[in-house]
Order: C-alpha cells, then structure tokens, then sequence
C-alpha cells in the first residue's frame, strides 16, 4: 500500500476545528522565531551521519518501554496486523487522529514520551493508538520483530537550537541510518529552515530521495502548526517519496 497523506474534510469535534482555524492570536500568545547561534547547517553534520552509518546503534531496551512496546504489537496483531503509520512527538495527539480519519484502514500510532500530553489526548477514532514510548526504542523493536511502517510523520519536533545540541536533532540521532534504510515515506515540519535544512542534507547524505520546500497550510493539523501560522512564520517540510506524501493538506509555495 502507498502512503498518501489525503485532505479530507475538516470532520474532527467542534473544538478541534475552532481551536486550528483561530485566524489570530492575542500579542502574549505570539510564537516567537527560532532563536540560535547556528547560522547554516552543521558542519559537523556529515561526519556524524558517516559515524552513526558505520557504528549501528544498539541501546538497550528499558523493561518500560518493551511493555509500551507490547501493549502496541497485542493491538497490531489483534487488528490482523494492518499497515501502519508512526505519529513521532504526537503531544495531544490531533495529527494522529487527523492521520487516522485519512487512513481509516490504517492504524496509526501516536508516540510521545510525556505522560502529561497524552493525557490530554481524545480518544475518539477506533484506528488510533496512544503509546507513552521513546521513539528509538520503539523502532529498535519494531525492526527485530520485522515491523515496518508504511509512514513516519515529524511535525514540529523539538529543534534544539543551539549549535551544540546538534546530536539531539532527530537526523543526527544515531538510530537514523538504520530507520532511513526501512525505506518509509516521512514528513517533517518545522518552523525553523535550518533544521528543515539539515534534515534534507542528511537525506542526500544516505541517498534518501527528499523534497525541501515551503508551505502554507490550508488545514493546521497541530497546535504548533495553528500557532505559527497565525504568528506569521514561515512554515518548511521535508518529504521522501513526496509525489505521494505532499498529498497532506497543504499548499506548496
């Protein structure tokens, strides 16, 4: 199955739809620009994708995240193991459940390491999963049971801005290699374009087909995505295989 990220129409609850339409903010609720000393991509970004290539990363796997992990296969294989989609960083979870009413054939899964987020999560859409995990073992496990994505959504992750935070960035992780070489449609978003940038750079580096561009969302999918919209940034995505992936609701500038 190929992984098209469809508009559908805006069918979410009354308030999800109120809350990503709100033309405008109040001035204390602006979203400020990326503030960082890095001025243009890493130049330590190849030499740690090059590192990370020959030096496979192996973690070991906490008892806590291989019961998330579980908790997500039991409901995979109850389902009959259908296609799925990964919704890395989910928060509150509204772009898993915006994935999901795409997809209704899809279960899509919602990952996010915090507690607090996913508690504000609905849980309205019967294709969706909710899992409190860190992403890299959850991949780690996914790729010894031979589990692979159909997709891997990133919308607006953390940046980390500073220039010595480099090797925090997902493209700089150390798993990143191993997930690239699963060969799965991903989509990034994210306010600042350096690290739209990098993501890109990292993609040519392990001869990932990518598109960089800029966009201009018809439908915000994300609170953050709502948010810096209506602060007037310029939003940027990174998409493989993008003759299928740019299908999300978005125009390309």
């Amino acid at each position: 199955m190929r992984f098209m990220l469809r508009s559908p129409s805006c069918d979410s609850p009354a308030q999800d739809c109120q809350m990503l339409n709100e033309p405008t903010l109040n001035k204390q609720h602006q979203s400020r620009q990326v503030l960082s000393n890095q001025v243009d991509i890493h130049p330590d970004l190849l030499s740690i994708t090059k590192r990370h290539c020959d030096h496979p990363y192996q973690k070991p796997i906490s008892n806590s995240q291989r019961i998330a992990y579980e908790k997500a296969r039991m409901l995979w294989t109850q389902q009959g193991c259908p296609d799925t989609i990964l919704d890395i960083g989910c928060g509150t979870g509204l772009s898993t459940r915006f994935l999901a009413r795409c997809h209704p054939h899809v279960l899509v899964i919602g990952i996010d390491p915090s507690s607090h987020r996913l508690s504000k999560s609905i849980h309205d859409t019967p294709n969706v999963l909710f899992i409190r995990a860190r992403a890299e073992e959850f991949w780690l496990q996914m790729a010894q049971d031979n589990w692979r994505p159909i997709g891997m959504t990133f919308f607006y992750p953390n940046p980390w801005p500073k220039k010595k935070h480099i090797k925090r960035r997902w493209h700089a992780h150390p798993i990143w290699p191993q997930i690239q070489r699963w060969q799965c449609p991903m989509l990034l978003r994210t306010n600042w374009e350096i690290y739209a940038r990098e993501w890109h750079f990292v993609c040519e580096a392990l001869s990932v087909p990518a598109k960089f561009s800029r966009f201009q969302p018809i439908q915000p999918i994300t609170r953050f995505e709502a948010k810096y919209q209506a602060s007037g940034h310029t939003l940027f995505q990174v998409s493989t295989d993008h003759e299928d992936i740019l299908k999300l609701a978005s125009t390309v500038l």
